[in-house]
Protein backbone atom coordinates (compact mmCIF):
# COMPACT_ATOMS: atom_id res chain seq x y z
CA UNK A 1 0.00 0.00 0.00
CA UNK A 2 1.66 3.62 -0.77
CA UNK A 3 2.32 6.30 1.89
CA UNK A 4 -0.30 9.04 2.71
CA UNK A 5 1.28 11.61 1.05
CA UNK A 6 1.57 9.67 -2.26
CA UNK A 7 -1.82 9.24 -2.35
CA UNK A 8 -2.47 12.53 -1.05
CA UNK A 9 -0.93 14.07 -4.40
CA UNK A 10 -2.59 11.48 -6.41
CA UNK A 11 -5.99 12.40 -5.37
CA UNK A 12 -5.05 16.61 -6.06
CA UNK A 13 -3.99 15.41 -9.47
CA UNK A 14 -7.41 13.61 -9.95
CA UNK A 15 -9.25 15.98 -8.46
CA UNK A 16 -8.28 18.86 -11.06
CA UNK A 17 -8.91 16.69 -13.90
CA UNK A 18 -11.77 15.83 -12.90
CA UNK A 19 -12.67 19.32 -11.97
CA UNK A 20 -11.79 20.30 -15.60
CA UNK A 21 -13.63 17.40 -17.27
CA UNK A 22 -16.81 18.49 -15.34
CA UNK A 23 -16.29 22.03 -16.56
CA UNK A 24 -16.03 21.04 -19.60
CA UNK A 25 -19.25 19.11 -20.17
CA UNK A 26 -21.29 22.13 -18.49
CA UNK A 27 -20.08 24.96 -21.06
CA UNK A 28 -20.60 21.87 -23.62
CA UNK A 29 -23.84 21.57 -22.25
CA UNK A 30 -24.55 25.55 -22.35
CA UNK A 31 -23.07 25.47 -25.81
CA UNK A 32 -25.50 23.24 -26.87
CA UNK A 33 -28.67 24.63 -25.63
CA UNK A 34 -27.84 28.06 -27.81
CA UNK A 35 -26.89 26.29 -30.60
CA UNK A 36 -30.38 23.62 -30.40
CA UNK A 37 -32.31 26.05 -32.45
CA UNK A 38 -29.84 25.89 -35.88
CA UNK A 39 -30.24 21.87 -35.92
CA UNK A 40 -26.97 21.11 -34.09
CA UNK A 41 -26.58 17.64 -31.83
CA UNK A 42 -24.81 16.75 -29.51
CA UNK A 43 -24.03 13.38 -27.71
CA UNK A 44 -22.14 14.91 -24.63
CA UNK A 45 -22.34 12.98 -21.38
CA UNK A 46 -19.88 12.24 -18.65
CA UNK A 47 -17.67 9.83 -20.97
CA UNK A 48 -16.24 6.27 -19.52
CA UNK A 49 -12.68 8.47 -18.79
CA UNK A 50 -13.91 10.88 -16.54
CA UNK A 51 -16.13 8.45 -14.39
CA UNK A 52 -13.48 6.30 -14.72
CA UNK A 53 -10.98 9.00 -12.83
CA UNK A 54 -14.00 9.78 -10.40
CA UNK A 55 -14.08 6.35 -9.03
CA UNK A 56 -10.27 6.14 -9.19
CA UNK A 57 -10.63 9.30 -6.37
CA UNK A 58 -13.10 7.63 -4.70
CA UNK A 59 -11.18 4.68 -4.15
CA UNK A 60 -7.96 6.84 -3.15
CA UNK A 61 -10.22 8.72 -0.75
CA UNK A 62 -11.22 5.79 1.10
CA UNK A 63 -7.55 4.55 1.48
CA UNK A 64 -6.28 7.65 2.76
CA UNK A 65 -8.34 7.55 5.49
CA UNK A 66 -8.32 3.80 6.15
CA UNK A 67 -4.63 4.16 5.85
CA UNK A 68 -4.39 7.31 8.10
CA UNK A 69 -6.90 5.48 11.09
CA UNK A 70 -4.10 2.56 10.86
CA UNK A 71 -1.11 4.87 11.68
CA UNK A 72 -2.83 6.74 14.36
CA UNK A 73 -3.28 3.45 15.95
CA UNK A 74 0.06 2.55 15.26
CA UNK A 75 0.69 5.63 17.67
CA UNK A 76 2.99 8.13 15.07
CA UNK A 77 3.25 11.43 15.86
CA UNK A 78 0.20 12.93 16.80
CA UNK A 79 0.75 15.96 15.69
CA UNK A 80 1.95 15.08 12.04
CA UNK A 81 -1.10 12.51 11.94
CA UNK A 82 -3.81 15.33 12.50
CA UNK A 83 -2.24 17.86 9.94
CA UNK A 84 -2.67 14.87 7.72
CA UNK A 85 -6.49 14.42 8.92
CA UNK A 86 -7.39 17.84 7.84
CA UNK A 87 -5.96 17.52 4.60
CA UNK A 88 -7.74 14.16 4.44
CA UNK A 89 -11.16 15.23 5.31
CA UNK A 90 -10.31 18.15 2.68
CA UNK A 91 -9.87 15.53 -0.11
CA UNK A 92 -12.91 13.56 0.67
CA UNK A 93 -15.10 16.88 0.79
CA UNK A 94 -13.74 17.37 -2.44
CA UNK A 95 -14.13 14.07 -3.52
CA UNK A 96 -18.18 14.46 -2.67
CA UNK A 97 -18.27 17.66 -4.56
CA UNK A 98 -17.61 16.42 -7.46
CA UNK A 99 -19.68 13.18 -7.62
CA UNK A 100 -22.63 15.73 -6.65
CA UNK A 101 -21.57 17.95 -9.63
CA UNK A 102 -21.43 14.78 -12.15
CA UNK A 103 -24.94 13.82 -11.20
CA UNK A 104 -26.04 17.00 -11.67
CA UNK A 105 -24.26 17.09 -15.04
CA UNK A 106 -25.76 13.88 -15.79
CA UNK A 107 -29.65 14.82 -14.80
CA UNK A 108 -29.18 18.38 -16.53
CA UNK A 109 -28.01 16.25 -19.88
CA UNK A 110 -31.11 13.81 -19.44
CA UNK A 111 -33.63 16.72 -18.89
CA UNK A 112 -32.21 18.82 -22.23
CA UNK A 113 -32.69 15.34 -23.97
CA UNK A 114 -36.08 15.02 -23.28
CA UNK A 115 -36.67 18.70 -23.93
CA UNK A 116 -34.63 18.39 -27.40
CA UNK A 117 -37.16 15.34 -28.27
CA UNK A 118 -40.45 17.35 -27.68
CA UNK A 119 -39.40 20.61 -29.47
CA UNK A 120 -38.08 18.28 -32.39
CA UNK A 121 -41.69 16.40 -32.49
CA UNK A 122 -43.52 19.64 -32.01
CA UNK A 123 -41.76 21.14 -35.02
CA UNK A 124 -42.24 17.98 -37.01
CA UNK A 125 -45.99 18.31 -36.08
CA UNK A 126 -46.05 21.82 -36.89
CA UNK A 127 -44.75 21.12 -40.43
CA UNK A 128 -47.13 17.76 -41.16
CA UNK A 129 -50.26 19.53 -40.67
CA UNK A 130 -50.78 19.30 -45.03
CA UNK A 131 -48.97 16.07 -45.09
CA UNK A 132 -50.86 12.85 -46.70
CA UNK A 133 -52.29 9.91 -44.73
CA UNK A 134 -48.95 7.86 -45.62
CA UNK A 135 -46.49 10.90 -44.09
CA UNK A 136 -49.15 10.97 -40.79
CA UNK A 137 -48.08 7.12 -40.47
CA UNK A 138 -44.30 7.84 -41.32
CA UNK A 139 -44.20 10.87 -38.89
CA UNK A 140 -45.95 8.56 -36.29
CA UNK A 141 -43.09 6.48 -36.57
CA UNK A 142 -40.64 8.59 -35.93
CA UNK A 143 -42.26 9.71 -32.92
CA UNK A 144 -42.02 6.14 -31.71
CA UNK A 145 -38.07 5.58 -32.63
CA UNK A 146 -37.31 8.85 -31.27
CA UNK A 147 -39.28 8.15 -27.86
CA UNK A 148 -37.35 4.48 -28.05
CA UNK A 149 -34.13 5.90 -29.01
CA UNK A 150 -34.67 8.05 -25.32
CA UNK A 151 -36.01 5.56 -24.00
CA UNK A 152 -32.92 3.45 -24.28
CA UNK A 153 -30.24 5.94 -23.56
CA UNK A 154 -32.03 6.45 -20.17
CA UNK A 155 -31.98 2.99 -19.42
CA UNK A 156 -28.43 2.71 -20.67
CA UNK A 157 -27.44 5.52 -18.31
CA UNK A 158 -29.53 3.58 -15.43
CA UNK A 159 -27.36 0.61 -15.99
CA UNK A 160 -23.85 2.60 -16.23
CA UNK A 161 -24.94 4.46 -12.53
CA UNK A 162 -25.50 0.72 -11.03
CA UNK A 163 -22.43 -0.66 -12.52
CA UNK A 164 -20.82 1.82 -11.03
CA UNK A 165 -22.53 2.15 -7.76
CA UNK A 166 -21.70 -1.82 -7.87
CA UNK A 167 -18.07 -1.08 -8.44
CA UNK A 168 -17.47 1.35 -5.49
CA UNK A 169 -19.75 -1.39 -2.75
CA UNK A 170 -16.81 -4.41 -3.99
CA UNK A 171 -13.74 -1.77 -3.45
CA UNK A 172 -15.19 -0.32 -0.25
CA UNK A 173 -16.08 -4.00 0.83
CA UNK A 174 -12.52 -5.01 0.08
CA UNK A 175 -10.84 -1.94 1.97
CA UNK A 176 -12.77 -2.94 4.77
CA UNK A 177 -11.83 -6.65 4.58
CA UNK A 178 -7.53 -5.26 4.34
CA UNK A 179 -8.60 -3.18 7.49
CA UNK A 180 -10.07 -5.70 9.41
CA UNK A 181 -7.60 -8.27 8.79
CA UNK A 182 -4.70 -6.31 9.89
CA UNK A 183 -6.45 -4.58 12.98
CA UNK A 184 -7.45 -8.42 13.60
CA UNK A 185 -3.36 -9.43 13.30
CA UNK A 186 -2.53 -6.38 15.57
CA UNK A 187 -4.69 -7.63 18.36
CA UNK A 188 -3.87 -11.32 17.59
CA UNK A 189 0.29 -9.98 17.82
CA UNK A 190 -0.44 -8.24 21.17
CA UNK A 191 -2.02 -10.88 22.94
CA UNK A 192 0.87 -13.46 22.20
CA UNK A 193 3.32 -10.86 23.18
CA UNK A 194 1.54 -10.40 26.53
CA UNK A 195 1.47 -14.64 26.76
CA UNK A 196 5.27 -14.51 26.24
CA UNK A 197 5.95 -12.21 28.62
CA UNK A 198 4.04 -14.07 31.25
CA UNK A 199 6.29 -17.30 30.38
CA UNK A 200 9.38 -15.23 30.74
CA UNK A 201 8.13 -14.24 34.01
CA UNK A 202 7.06 -17.43 35.33
CA UNK A 203 10.78 -19.15 33.98
CA UNK A 204 12.43 -16.39 36.11
CA UNK A 205 10.51 -17.39 38.89
CA UNK A 206 11.43 -20.48 38.35
CA UNK A 207 15.36 -20.44 37.35
CA UNK A 208 15.65 -17.90 40.68
CA UNK A 209 14.07 -20.61 43.39
CA UNK A 210 15.54 -23.31 41.74
CA UNK A 211 18.90 -21.64 42.23
CA UNK A 212 17.76 -20.33 45.58
CA UNK A 213 17.11 -24.19 46.91
CA UNK A 214 20.66 -25.19 45.70
CA UNK A 215 22.09 -22.59 47.62
CA UNK A 216 20.63 -23.58 50.32
CA UNK A 217 21.05 -27.31 50.51
CA UNK A 218 24.59 -26.47 49.78
CA UNK A 219 24.68 -24.45 52.80
CA UNK A 220 23.49 -27.09 54.86
CA UNK A 221 25.81 -29.61 53.71
CA UNK A 222 28.51 -27.49 54.51
CA UNK A 223 27.74 -27.02 58.33
CA UNK A 224 26.66 -30.46 58.59
CA UNK A 225 29.89 -32.08 57.64
CA UNK A 226 32.12 -29.09 57.81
Amino acid sequence: MSDIPTLHSQARKLILSVGSGISKLESGSRRTRRDAGNGASSSRYADEELQKQLQQLQKISFDLESLWRMQSMSGKNTSSMNIWKRRIDQIIDETYALERAMDSCNAKYMSWKAEEAQRQELLHRRNGMSVTNFDVEAEGKERIRRSKQVAEEAYQTGLSVLSSMAQQRDVLKSAHRKVLDVLNTIGMSDSVLRIAERRIAVDKLIAYGGMAVITLVLVILYYWYG
